[in-house]
């Protein structure tokens, strides 16, 4: 009875909090979509409820750290789990709207005790649903825990801990080739990554940035090391998608604006299930995206944003682009 009032009331706050899905076509082939709601944790749940009916597993990140949501992409995938928000000290109403109406079992955390308090794990497990967390004692031994749950055998992704823009171009690829993405400084390797790798097989590694972002001394403590790099995240998203573009399915691809990434923190477990990319878009589309929309077949376009953010004389011209028309 009590899941049933709470879907209940969820529903009508989702209602009137924002716009779930709202779709248009703009030709028989092209399906727009928006995907928002009026805070992120609102916006999550709207994405979950896109991508998943019911699931077994689920993944809990602080709705103000986006690194741990990012880093998350991989161990979601490997469990085909969405990523649910919270904040720091009680369970957002909606990740409990979320747990209940998937039938949630297993929870696993991301993130420390005083990024997800213990009174929230403790509060999922009244609940009946086991959790595991996977922390550390910042950001890079975080992202290391949880690349020793993905494991290395497909090779890692190595990407500067404080760059939001590289880790969401990033995020959706790493996760449906199922390896981790891994956190490092800009001219330091931490003791953390160091004692990681160093007993670890690893084909390859995928080092984003040129040497300005992370620098040689760090790329030269990994192995087999190749590096994807731009002059700026919008041609370094674009060379990430086009480094990768026979593993990717363009069918689907994800518009997230690049100067506010709330939006995007569980959209990239949605957009690892295809394979889609994201692509990054600011108040302008860069010439980068717009090549890589030029390039591809692409029949549904899903915006991560409002219209403040993403306008619809932005949506247009994506559709423009699309159909061939500019």
């Amino acid at each position: 009875m009590y899941k049933k009032i709470l879907i209940i009331i969820y529903t009508f706050v989702f209602i009137m909090s924002g716009l779930l899905v709202s779709g248009v076509r703009a030709d028989s082939s092209l399906k727009i979509q928006r995907i928002w709601g009026s805070d992120r944790y609102i916006t999550s749940s709207y994405v979950v409820e896109k991508g998943w009916e019911s699931s077994n597993y689920a993944v809990l990140v602080n709705g103000e750290n986006f690194p741990d949501a990012l880093i998350a992409s991989s161990l979601a995938k490997k469990f085909n789990a969405p990523i649910l928000l919270t904040q720091s000290n009680s369970l957002s109403q909606n990740a409990l709207f979320e747990l209940n109406r998937l039938g949630t079992k297993d929870v696993f955390i991301v993130g420390g005790k005083a990024v997800i308090s213990e009174d929230i794990e403790k509060y999922i497990n009244m609940l009946g649903i086991n959790t595991t967390r996977y922390s550390g004692i910042d950001r890079d031994e975080t992202s290391v825990k949880v690349a020793g749950k993905i494991g290395t055998q497909n090779g890692i992704f190595i990407v500067s801990d404080d760059d939001f823009m590289d880790m969401i171009s990033i995020s959706p690829i790493a996760a449906n080739l199922n390896m981790p993405i891994i956190l490092v400084y800009n001219n330091e390797i931490p003791f953390s990554v160091q004692n990681f790798i160093s007993d670890k097989y690893i084909p390859m590694t995928y080092v984003i940035g040129d040497k300005e972002v992370i620098s040689d001394s760090v790329l030269d403590k990994f192995p087999n090391v190749k590096r994807i790099t731009g002059n700026g995240a919008y041609e370094r998203n674009a060379n990430i998608i086009n480094a990768f573009s026979n593993k990717l399915d363009f069918s689907s691809i994800f518009l997230a604006y690049s100067k506010e990434f709330s939006n995007v923190l569980s959209a990239t477990s949605l957009a690892a299930i295809s394979g889609n990319p994201i692509v990054l878009v600011g108040d302008t589309i860069s010439c980068n995206a717009k090549k890589v929309i030029r390039s591809n077949h692409i029949e549904n376009l899903n915006v991560l944003a409002s219209d403040t953010m993403i306008s619809e004389s932005t949506v247009n011209e994506f559709i423009n682009l699309i159909n061939g028309s500019d």
